[in-house]
């Protein structure tokens, strides 16, 4: 066994082939028979991402056309921005036709309460659009200015409470405004039984004690505690019926049951103003 081994032969600039481009001597141009092949160079692919519209197979709106003036242009875009939203109008108000007519011959609900219910839901969303568009408007605010404030109360000479604004960072405000969106909510439903006080002159004040709600249902009662022009008092009792029209009958009472009647209602009708 040999102490060292050989080193291996070389393939590099020891074999050169000093004729490798047909001139005696190395020259530069030899060096290019160890090279290997020239790597192909690849084209740059630049993905450009589709709009909206070129994903739908349309074309994209132009938004002048060779010749036109800018003002013709701009004139041009309202026209159309226009007419598709009275197109979308005259959509969506066959589907509600539709709907309603498909209501009534099914016999399921009437017209007039699906109009109802429907505008109903209208007002709902209007009240919510109303809170986000305020909530946005107050955290656009907050994050111009970079900061935010909050009322914080505090007691003072041990007896009044005081409050103050106390600056905070933006991320606390732009929390604290979300919150606020979310607890105050839409109108909260008035309840079904109410009580609604009223004073009058001379000591004729009357208490009315709604069934029903102030917007009355099918079975809505009234039941009002009064005094009349004598200082007598007297209960009047109003029922609606089916038809919509309304019931009344009044008799006279006395102080004593008039006290009772108050007494018993007021522990479950909600006083409203």
């Amino acid at each position: 066994m040999n102490r060292y081994f050989s080193a291996p032969k070389s393939t590099g600039p020891g074999k050169m082939d000093p004729m490798h481009n047909g001139e005696p001597g190395v020259q530069k141009e030899d060096f290019n028979q160890f090279s290997g092949p020239a790597k192909a160079k690849m084209d740059e692919v630049v993905i450009t991402p589709k709009t909206r519209r070129e994903k739908k197979g349309k074309k994209n709106r132009l938004k002048s056309f060779e010749g036109e003036t800018s003002e013709q242009a701009k004139q041009r875009r309202g026209e159309n921005k226009q007419n598709r939203k009275d197109a979308r109008k005259e959509k969506t108000a066959g589907k509600i036709e539709k709907a309603k007519a498909a209501a009534v011959e099914s016999g399921k609900k009437s017209g007039s309460s699906d109009e109802t219910k429907r505008q109903s839901n209208k007002t709902k969303r209007l009240e919510k659009r109303s809170k986000r568009q305020e909530g946005r408007a107050d955290r656009k605010k907050i994050r111009k200015e970079g900061k935010g404030t909050k009322t914080e109360t505090y007691i003072k000479d041990a007896k009044v409470d005081h409050t103050r604004e106390v600056e905070i960072s933006k991320k606390e405000a732009i929390k604290a405004s979300r919150k606020k969106q979310k607890s105050e909510g839409p109108a909260k439903k008035e309840p079904k039984r109410v009580k609604i006080e009223s004073e009058g002159m001379d000591g004729q004040g009357s208490t009315e004690y709604i069934r029903g709600g102030r917007e009355g249902d099918k079975n809505a009662r009234s039941v009002t505690i009064e005094k009349d022009y004598a200082g007598k008092d007297q209960k009047v009792v109003r029922r609606k019926k089916k038809d919509g029209s309304v019931k009344t009958k009044s008799k006279k009472i006395s102080s004593k049951r008039a006290e009772r009647i108050k007494k018993r209602k007021d522990k479950s009708h909600s006083a409203v103003s």
